[in-house]
C-alpha cells in the first residue's frame, strides 16, 4: 500500500484572492516569509527508487491565472520537474484569471480541461453551459479547441480508461436535463451528443458504453437517452470512475461516511468506508484507478490501489508515485505586491505542494514559464433550452447595451483600497454613507449627491440590520472588492468593472452586445443598468458605474430587498434575527439567482443553488473552511455557501492581511466556525419533491416542484450564530487613499520641450493632475482600419489612470505575423498611436530629443516607434527611421530616450501593438511623448 503523509512544508501564503480564485502573490519586504520552493524533487535516487530515470510515470493538472487556464506537467524522468504543458487562451483583456479542470486518459497521452473566466462564476448560465473545453497532447503540448458550451462542473472532464472522454452540459433554468458528449481524444472530435430527460452526474464509459448517476442510482445512458438502471448505492452521488476490465468504482456519501464501492460482472461490491471528506478517486494511467485517503480498511484489487493521506488531494501521476496536494497561482499580470516590483506579463508562477508517494518526500514546487497560448476561442453557438439561450438577431456592434460605457473620460473610476470598501460597508450598514460627493466627482460631470442619498437604506422587515460581515463577504466573492477593471490596483484610475461588457465571455474575435451581463462595479449590480432600463435614472447609473460607495449603497438597497421579500412570504431561518449571519443564507442565495413569490410560475428559491443540488460534490465542507485554495474552484460550491465561507474567512489583501476582521463566531469550541446548514436542509418531499433519501430525481420538472419555500431551522442562532463585527464607527470619515502606485504629475521640462499626451484635457484625470497644456495631436487607431472588425481591438483597448498626468492607454501585444496576401493576420486587433507634435515652422527641419513616457506600470513589451521625419520645405518627404524599445515598467514613472532627429513639417510618432512573435499578454502603454529642441 502506498502512503501520502502530510506536507512538512509551509501552507503557500495567499495574498489575494480575485473574482473568486485565490492568487498568492510573493510578500512585500517585512511580510511573511515565503514557503520554501524548489524546481524538482532534490534527491529523486532516494525519494524515487532506482527505475526514476526510465519511468513513463507524469502527473499533469492545471492552474488558472489572467492568461488563461494552464496545464502542467512533472515527468518522473525528469525528477518530477515543474513545467507548462500548454495554456489555454483566456483574452488579457478581461485582466479576470482563469478557473477549470482537467483529466488525463487512460493512455496518458491526452490532457482535456473545461475552463472558464473566474468573474463569471457566479452565473448560472456559464457554469450550465458557458465553458469552454480543450484537448492537450501531453507529449507536444498541441492543444484543440473541442466545444465552447460544456458545463463547469466538478466531474466534467470525465476520462476513461481508454481515450475517451465525457463532458457534460446543463440543460434549463433547474437542469431538468442535460447533455453527455462523448469526445475521441484522439482526433479531437465530440462523437456523440446524448440527451438526458433527467439531471445526471459523475459519467464514465465503461466498455464502450455510456454510464452516469442519477442521484443513488448507476444508470446506464443509451445513444437515444433513455436511461436504464444498473445498480443502486443508497447514497449521494460524488465520483465514478472505470477500469480497462470495464469495471466501475463509485464513491457515495451516506450521511458523515464516504462509501467505495465497485461494479463488476453485474454485481455491486461495498468495498468500505472513510470519514466524509476523507475519500477521493482518481484515474491511474492503463484502466486503473487509486482510491487516496482513509483507505485502511477498504478493500483493493490489482487494478485499485489504495493511498494513505491525512488531506484531500489536487491531482495524482498516472502511475501514483506523485500526488499534487494543492495548487495555487502565486503571481499574475494584475496583482502584485509593491510598488518597487512591477508586474512581468511574461512570469506565470504557480506553486505546488507535492509529495512523492513512494519515500514520502515532499516539497513546494514553483512553475515558472511564458505562456503559450495555444488555443484561440471562437465563440459559443446558441445551445436549444439552455438557460441563456440566444434566440434574437445580433445588434449592431457599434451600439453597447450597458449603460455606463468603457473608455469614457468622463466615466473613470478609481480603484478603493480595502480600508475604503470596509468603511462604506460599515457606514452603509448603519444607513450612515452620507459622505458628500461634490459636483464634478471624479471628472464625470455628475451633479453633487451622497451614496444613500441615491439610494436609501430600506428597513428590514422584522427589524434590525444587515451584519457588515454578510454584505462584505457577498463583494469579496461578486467583485474582490473592485470597483475599477481588473487591471486597477489600488489608487488606479480605469474603466468600470462590468460583467461581459461585450456578450463575449472573453472571446476577443466575438461581439454581441445582447448578450452582455452588465454587473457593475464592487456589487455586481445588474439591474436596471442596461440602456434604456428605467429602474435607475442615468445619474445614478452614471454613480453605480463609477463610485464604489454609491455601488456599495445601491448593492446593500438590493440585499435587503431579499430580505424582506423572504421574511414577507416566511422564510427567515432559525429564529428570524437579522443580526446572526447565518440567518442571510436565503438572502444571499436570492441576490444571486432571484426569489419568485407565490403565484409567478416559481415559487421560493431556485434549485441551481441549492445545497443538495448533485452539481456540487457531496462530501465538501464550507468554502475555504479547508484551504483558501478552494477559492480556484469556486463552481463547486453553491453561492450562499460561498458567501458564509468569505464570512468565517475574511478575503485578504495583497500583503496577506485580512481585508475585514471576522464576524464574532458564536459555534464555540477549539475551532469556531459559522453554523452551516447540512447539504440536504432545503430538500423536503412535502415541499420541493426532494427526498434527502431518495436522490432519484430530485428536480422531475421545469417548475414550482423543485423550488423550496419553507421556513429551515438548523441552529439555535442566539447560541451558535455569528454577528459582526464593526471596524468604523458610524460617521467616521472616508479612509484616505493609499495608492499603490503614483502618477507622474510633474510638466516635462526643459523650457520650449513640447510633450504631446495621451488625452486632449490632461486635468481630467482622477489621480489629482492639475493637467499642462497638449504641445500636438494624438490619435488612436483602431483594427487597422477594417470595418466592423476594428471593434474586435476595442475589446482590448483600456482607458488606464497612470502615467504621465494620470492617464494612459494600453493594450496587450499581438503578433505581426502576414499572411500570403501581405495582410497582418492580427490587423482587426491593431491598435496605432499616433503622436504629432505643434512644431514651430522650420524650412530647413530642427533638431529635437524625442523622449517616450514609460508608466509605473502596464507596460511591458519591445515595441518599435515609427518617426515620420516630415516634409522640408521643397515638399520633399524625409522619410522615416524606426527605434525599437523596451517599455519596461519598472514601479517608476521615466522617460527613455529614443534619440535625435531632425525634424520636419508635419512629423510624427508612430507605435503599433503589433510585435513579432507576441502572444497577446504583454502590455502595450500609450502615453504620452516629449520633443525637446537640440
Amino acid at each position: 500500500m502506498l502512503s501520502v503523509r502530510r506536507l512538512s512544508v509551509a501552507s503557500v501564503t495567499i495574498l489575494s484572492l480575485i473574482g473568486g480564485t485565490a492568487v498568492a502573490a510573493s510578500p512585500a519586504a517585512g511580510g511573511p516569509a515565503a514557503a520554501p520552493t524548489q524546481a524538482q524533487l532534490d534527491r529523486p535516487d532516494q525519494q524515487l527508487g532506482p527505475n526514476w530515470r526510465t519511468s513513463a510515470d507524469s502527473l499533469v493538472t492545471g492552474a488558472g491565472t489572467t492568461s488563461g487556464f494552464h496545464l502542467f506537467i512533472a515527468k518522473e524522468k525528469d525528477a518530477f520537474k515543474w513545467a507548462t504543458l500548454a495554456t489555454l487562451a483566456g483574452s488579457a483583456s478581461s485582466g479576470s484569471p482563469w478557473t477549470g479542470y482537467s483529466c488525463v486518459t487512460g493512455s496518458g497521452r491526452y490532457a482535456v480541461a473545461v475552463y472558464a473566466s473566474s468573474s463569471s462564476a457566479n452565473r448560472q448560465e456559464v457554469l450550465q453551459s458557458g465553458a469552454y473545453a480543450a484537448v492537450v497532447d501531453t507529449s507536444t503540448g498541441q492543444a484543440r479547441q473541442l466545444a465552447t458550451d460544456v458545463a463547469l462542473n466538478y466531474f466534467s472532464p470525465a476520462c476513461g480508461p481508454g481515450d475517451e472522454v465525457v463532458l457534460t452540459r446543463s440543460i434549463g433554468a433547474d437542469e431538468q436535463q442535460t447533455d453527455l458528449l462523448r469526445v475521441d481524444a484522439i482526433t479531437g472530435r465530440i462523437t456523440k451528443s446524448i440527451r438526458v430527460k433527467a439531471q445526471v452526474t459523475a459519467p464514465v464509459v465503461a466498455s464502450g458504453e455510456l454510464h452516469a448517476m442519477r442521484g443513488p442510482a448507476l444508470v446506464r445512458v443509451a445513444d437515444s437517452g433513455a436511461l436504464s438502471e444498473v445498480a443502486r448505492t443508497g447514497g449521494r452521488p460524488l465520483s465514478t470512475s472505470a477500469t480497462a476490465s470495464g469495471a466501475i468504482d463509485l464513491l457515495t456519501v451516506h450521511g458523515d461516511r464516504t462509501v467505495a464501492h465497485r461494479l463488476g460482472n453485474g454485481q455491486l461490491t461495498r468495498l468500505g468506508d472513510a470519514p466524509v471528506g476523507r475519500l477521493q478517486l482518481f484515474p491511474l494511467r492503463g484502466g486503473r484507478n487509486a482510491l487516496v485517503g482513509a483507505v485502511q480498511g477498504i478493500a483493493r484489487t490489482p487494478d485499485l490501489i489504495g493511498m494513505d493521506g491525512d488531506r484531500p488531494v489536487a491531482a495524482v501521476s498516472g502511475d501514483g508515485h506523485l500526488v499534487a496536494t494543492e495548487l495555487v497561482a502565486d503571481r499574475t499580470v494584475a496583482l502584485h505586491t509593491s510598488a518597487t516590483a512591477p508586474p512581468d506579463s511574461s512570469d506565470i508562477r504557480v506553486s505546488v505542494q507535492a509529495t512523492s508517494s513512494r519515500q514520502h518526500s515532499s516539497g513546494t514546487f514553483r512553475v515558472t514559464s511564458a505562456p503559450r497560448l495555444d488555443v484561440t476561442l471562437q465563440p459559443a453557438r446558441p445551445v436549444p433550452g439552455a438557460a441563456g439561450e440566444r434566440v434574437d438577431p445580433p445588434t449592431s456592434i457599434s451600439t453597447p447595451t450597458c449603460a455606463v460605457l468603457r473608455n469614457d473620460l468622463k466615466r473613470q473610476v478609481l480603484q478603493p483600497t480595502a480600508p475604503m470598501v470596509e468603511w462604506a460597508v460599515n457606514q452603509a450598514v448603519k444607513g450612515q454613507l452620507t459622505v458628500q460627493r461634490p459636483a464634478n466627482y471624479l471628472k464625470s460631470g455628475l451633479p453633487a449627491y451622497t451614496p444613500q442619498g441615491l439610494f436609501p437604506l430600506p428597513p428590514l422587515v422584522g427589524g434590525g440590520q444587515v451584519p457588515a460581515q454578510v454584505f462584505l463577504a457577498v463583494l469579496a466573492q461578486e467583485s474582490n472588492f473592485r470597483q475599477a477593471t481588473w487591471h486597477a490596483r489600488p489608487g488606479d484610475g480605469g474603466n468600470p468593472l462590468v460583467g461581459d461588457y461585450y456578450g463575449n465571455k472573453d472571446v476577443p474575435t466575438f461581439i454581441h452586445y445582447q448578450d452582455a451581463d452588465c454587473g457593475y462595479g464592487i456589487s455586481q449590480m445588474t439591474d436596471g443598468m442596461r440602456v434604456g432600463q428605467t429602474k435607475f435614472t442615468a445619474v445614478q447609473q452614471a454613480a453605480i458605474g463609477i463610485d464604489y460607495a454609491a455601488n456599495i449603497a445601491a448593492g446593500l438597497q438590493t440585499l435587503v430587498h431579499k430580505w424582506n421579500e423572504l421574511a414577507n412570504a416566511g422564510m427567515v431561518p432559525n429564529n428570524g434575527g437579522a443580526a446572526y449571519v447565518e440567518n442571510w443564507f436565503l438572502a444571499v442565495w436570492t441576490y444571486n439567482s432571484g426569489f419568485y413569490p407565490q403565484g409567478s410560475g416559481h415559487w421560493g428559491v431556485g434549485w441551481f443553488n441549492n445545497p443538495a443540488n448533485p452539481r456540487y460534490p457531496a462530501d465538501r465542507v464550507l468554502f475555504l473552511r479547508a484551504s483558501y485554495a478552494d477559492a480556484e474552484k469556486p463552481s463547486k460550491w453553491p453561492y450562499p455557501e460561498k458567501i458564509m465561507g468569505w464570512a468565517e474567512r475574511p478575503q485578504l489583501t495583497y500583503f496577506g492581511k485580512p481585508s475585514y476582521p471576522k464576524p464574532r463566531l458564536g459555534m464555540s469550541g477549539p475551532n469556531p466556525a459559522i453554523a452551516d446548514p447540512v447539504h440536504t436542509q432545503f430538500c423536503a418531499p412535502n415541499v420541493n419533491n426532494c427526498d434527502p433519501n431518495n436522490l432519484v430525481n430530485p428536480c422531475p420538472a421545469e417548475s414550482s416542484a423543485c423550488w423550496w419555500y419553507g421556513k429551515p431551522n438548523w441552529t439555535d442562532c442566539e447560541r451558535h450564530c455569528a454577528t459582526e463585527v464593526l471596524t468604523y464607527g458610524a460617521g467616521s470619515a472616508e479612509p484616505a487613499m493609499t495608492p499603490q502606485y503614483q502618477p507622474n504629475c510633474a510638466p516635462l521640462g526643459p523650457p520650449g520641450t513640447i510633450v504631446v499626451d495621451d488625452i486632449p484635457d490632461s486635468s481630467v484625470n482622477v489621480r489629482g493632475c492639475a493637467g499642462a497644456p497638449r504641445g500636438g495631436k494624438f490619435v488612436l487607431r483602431t483594427g487597422g482600419g477594417l470595418s466592423p472588425t476594428a471593434y474586435f481591438s476595442q475589446i482590448d483597448l483600456h482607458s488606464f489612470g497612470a502615467g504621465y498626468m494620470g492617464h494612459m492607454w494600453f493594450t496587450h501585444s499581438r503578433d505581426s505575423a502576414k499572411d500570403p496576401g501581405n495582410i497582418p493576420i492580427n490587423r482587426p486587433f491593431e491598435v496605432v498611436g499616433a503622436w504629432t507634435p505643434d512644431l514651430p515652422y522650420a524650412p530647413k527641419g530642427k533638431k529635437y530629443k524625442i523622449r517616450a513616457h514609460v508608466p509605473t506600470h502596464g507596460a511591458d513589451e519591445r515595441v518599435t516607434y515609427v518617426i515620420n521625419l516630415g516634409v522640408d520645405d521643397k515638399a520633399t518627404h524625409q522619410g522615416q527611421r524606426s527605434v525599437t524599445f523596451e517599455q519596461r515598467a519598472n514601479g517608476t514613472n521615466s522617460w527613455l530616450d529614443l534619440g535625435e532627429f531632425t525634424l520636419y513639417t508635419g512629423a510624427n510618432v508612430v507605435l503599433s501593438n503589433l510585435v513579432a512573435g507576441a502572444n497577446g499578454t504583454a502590455d502595450v502603454a500609450f502615453d504620452a511623448l516629449a520633443f525637446e529642441p537640440v
